[in-house]
């Protein structure tokens, strides 16, 4: 199993980046996949009929999803068979998505080892920190996660999605995109308050953006103000905005693809003895 110069593919709910560890994205290309006769066309070069094989953030067809990775490989002149791989997944991608995945990369690409990681864990571990709320906001979709020493709360889990088209301010603000739309800032407020009361406090004072979408202008101090205004008067809240926040999540697994051990990668010869499911116990 070859740990060295790790790629990683970071898959987005509309884009993919990709790269080696320890540098900026070396590409970025919408997820869109077209096909000329038995020739897929990928990222810039499908055309406007090409559709996205992710649905709400994972992967749902998986022909066109192994040319996205294919694409990946071509654009780094990397031979799989040669590569680690760390894969970003959202917080509420299914164990039954990521076996496939997993499966995809052994079986389809040969590659020597995987991790798969959630992609608000990375964005907190760019921020240096541990303990905190993530939210993450891009393609049309917002989730926010909360964590407490790098270990997410699985049921402070919060989400909306709006196909189609990005969010405008107002609507990251909640107002109306649906019946039953939500804020960012309702998000947030939900999510710390699904945790235990001991860390709510910690929680309010570390709320990280991530994601190309918040970077709308001033959106720091807006959420703060709205956040600040549901919170209760006691809690003092602070958000943290990081300037490169649209690549947070590359930035986080660059820093994690470097500092990882063995136990946290899946190798080849642990998925041909234990099959797909050992990717659940070998997670960040």
């Amino acid at each position: 199993m070859s740990l060295t110069n790790p790629i990683i593919m970071d898959f987005g709910a509309d884009k993919t980046r990709v790269g080696f560890a320890g540098a900026a994205p070396a590409f970025t290309f919408p997820n869109r996949v077209s096909w000329n006769g038995s020739t897929a066309l990928v990222g810039d070069a499908a055309t406007d009929s090409g559709s996205n094989p992710f649905v709400q953030g994972s992967p749902n067809n998986w022909t066109d999803f192994k040319e996205i990775i294919r694409h990946a490989f071509g654009l780094l002149n990397a031979n799989p068979a040669e590569q680690s791989v760390l894969i970003t997944e959202r917080p509420v991608n299914t164990k039954t998505n990521r076996e496939k995945i997993t499966q995809i990369m052994f079986e389809d690409f040969d590659v020597s080892a995987i991790c798969v990681t959630i992609n608000t864990f990375l964005a907190l571990l760019a921020s240096e920190r541990v303990t905190g709320t993530v939210m993450h906001a891009e393609g049309g979709m917002f989730y926010t996660t909360s964590f407490l020493d790098n270990y997410m709360m699985p049921y402070a889990i919060d989400s909306a999605i709006q196909e189609a088209r990005p969010f405008t301010m107002g609507e990251l603000l909640g107002i109306p995109f649906t019946s039953s739309s939500v804020g960012i800032q309702d998000s947030i407020y939900r999510s710390i308050m699904k945790c235990d009361v001991d860390i709510r406090t910690t929680l309010f004072e570390n709320i990280v953006l991530s994601g190309d979408t918040t970077l709308l202008p001033d959106i720091e101090n807006i959420v703060k103000h709205q956040v600040s205004s549901l919170a209760p008067p006691t809690f003092n809240v602070e958000i943290i905005a990081p300037a490169n926040r649209k690549d947070s999540t590359w930035i986080g697994g660059s820093i994690a693809a470097g500092m990882l051990t063995a136990q946290y990668w899946v190798s080849k010869q642990e998925y041909n003895t234990a099959g797909a499911a050992i990717v659940h116990q070998k997670m960040l």
